[in-house]
């Protein structure tokens, strides 16, 4: 009888999809620290192209070697931050990404939010809109209380349909390039910080100016309860 010649059968795995890494913390209270915890995280032997975000309050590289949750921990902390987990991802999340959003990026579904500058000089006057109260908001995507600002106000809008914003976004992903932006020349010449909220009412005669979405929201209510007593005692 022949022998039968058995051979071996071999197992090729299909390639690990690329993995990374993502670190939520908190303490980032300043937009330098994007710079400082991205600096301390790639020194990791195990970590590359880590970016960070003073907006999102983490970090996301990509994953090198073996992953050792300890020593992101100690990086995080040496970097003067405060370490809330790390794990292992398909991919780094959006906003973790090296760009940072806009502030109103994905907020302006269903409400008057029209974007009207990524930094170039606008004629504000001309895009006041007619019978409602408009908020000209000044931005950029690294400015985390824009983002808060943006948030504030989208969930007026959705309750107060006399009420429209146009977003100016300064661009950068620093103040360094935001602040070289023409429309801060134009517009923000002696506004020492963003975001900044200018109101007009109806008629386009500015009513507020200020950093607060709060006290924006809290002028547009004043001028409003104060314009229909005036329509009450006329009748």
């Amino acid at each position: 009888m022949r022998a039968l010649l058995i051979l071996p059968i071999l197992l090729f795995a299909a390639p690990a999809a690329a993995s990374s890494v993502v670190v939520e913390v908190t303490g980032m209270d300043c937009e330098g620290c994007n710079k400082g915890l991205a600096a301390a995280l790639n020194k990791l032997p195990f970590l590359d192209s880590v970016d960070a975000s003073f907006v999102a309050q983490g970090a996301c590289g990509e994953l090198t070697g073996d992953f050792d949750e300890a020593q992101v921990a100690a990086a995080v902390e040496k970097a003067g931050k405060a370490f809330v987990s790390a794990k292992v991802v398909e991919d780094c999340p959006k906003g973790l990404q090296g760009l940072l959003p806009d502030p109103w990026e994905g907020r302006t579904e269903g409400i008057d939010v029209v974007t009207i500058s990524h930094g170039e000089r606008v004629d504000v006057a001309a895009v006041l809109v007619s019978g409602k109260y408009t908020i000209i908001d000044y931005g950029a995507p690294w400015c985390g209380p824009c983002h808060e600002a943006a948030e504030e106000l989208a969930g007026y809008l959705r309750g107060h349909d006399d009420v429209a914003v146009r977003a100016v976004d300064l661009g950068g992903q620093s103040p360094d390039e935001s602040y070289k932006a023409p429309v801060v020349a134009q517009h923000l010449e002696f506004v020492d910080s963003i975001p900044y909220l200018v109101v007009h009412d109806p008629t386009g005669k500015v009513i507020h100016k200020g950093r607060s979405a709060a006290k924006a929201i809290g002028a547009i209510d004043k001028h409003r309860t104060r314009k229909a007593g005036k329509k009450k005692a006329a009748k």
